[in-house]
């Protein structure tokens, strides 16, 4: 999508960016269900800039998420029915049950589940488990996009799940508690994969606005990792803190020169980057200009004191 050539679009990408954000700032200490409803927050904000893209403003949830994961090019789809997080997800056990339906089948926390309605909770993941076993034998488009609609339905359920929470007449439901854990701890790469392939893998590219950049005094840690590197706008206030720079985006700041670097090999140097960094820098998704266009990128933002 142009994102940039409408403001309204536009709002949508800053909005899902932040909801990604809050959940990279949060995964160090937050559940992993609060994680995950962030990340369930970004693919709302993409799937609703589809629909107001394609001008389907009435489709509802499911239907728009599985509209938006139709409308990607073929081999972003295989990528994403591929990925060994997806295959984790879908051969998850025990199934992941949908709250809504046990609540309908008269499901009181802390009794038996009986076969007849544990069946019926989990039909949304047997239903994606088919889908995957007939690609075996079928990778037909027809099969593909099938697939990601049973994986959709799947993992609308989980988001379901957990804007549910734990209340009930009959007390905390602390066995749900711990199953959204586990399932939303399986879904969390499953949910960053599907945001990366729609964002155009921005895990592939790293805006840098000093020490990093070729020639700076931290240059090196860079050095190893082949790519391509072009200069870039950010958008942002720009400051020095203890002799060293630091950025804040901001989507009507003022234009900031950077470089970027684009690899498939940036993933390996997440893990050092953000430890190099240190505990003034946080690893933030946001939109970079790069000469008339503008793609998703990290960079290292100042990090937002927390209350």
């Amino acid at each position: 999508m142009h994102w940039w050539h409408d403001a309204k679009l536009r709002g949508h990408l800053d909005g899902m960016l932040a909801h990604c954000n809050d959940a990279l700032d949060s995964s160090e200490w937050a559940p992993e269900t609060q994680i995950c409803d962030s990340y369930f927050r970004a693919l709302n904000k993409y799937w609703n800039a589809f629909n107001y893209y394609v001008a389907e403003l009435k489709r509802g949830d499911i239907s728009s998420f599985t509209a938006t994961l139709k409308a990607m090019h073929s081999e972003s789809k295989t990528s994403i029915i591929d990925d060994a997080a997806v295959r984790d997800l879908i051969t998850l056990t025990p199934p992941v049950m949908n709250h809504d339906a046990l609540k309908k089948g008269g499901y009181i926390p802390g009794q038996e589940i009986t076969d007849s309605l544990r069946r019926d909770a989990t039909e949304e993941h047997r239903k994606s488990q088919i889908a995957f076993n007939d690609l075996m034998t079928d990778r037909s488009e027809e099969a593909v996009d099938r697939t990601l609609k049973r994986l959709a339905e799947l993992l609308y359920v989980i988001r379901s799940n957990i804007a549910h929470g734990e209340k009930t007449p009959y007390g905390p439901d602390i066995q749900k508690a711990e199953r959204d854990r586990l399932v939303s701890a399986i879904a969390l790469p499953v949910q960053k994969l599907i945001l990366d392939v729609l964002l155009d893998r921005p895990s592939h590219r790293l805006a840098t606005y000093g020490t990093l950049q070729p020639g700076g005094p931290n240059s090196q840690m860079l050095e190893a990792c082949d790519g391509k590197w072009e200069s870039c706008i950010l958008n942002g206030e720009l400051a020095e803190i203890n002799g060293l720079p630091i950025f804040r985006y901001s989507p009507s700041g003022p234009a900031v020169n950077a470089k970027l670097l684009t690899s498939a090999r940036l993933g390996q140097y997440w893990k050092s980057l953000d430890r190099f960094e240190g505990k003034d820098y946080v690893r933030h998704l946001i939109p970079v200009r790069v000469n008339d266009t503008y793609v998703v990128a990290n960079v290292y933002e100042q990090r937002a004191i927390r209350h």
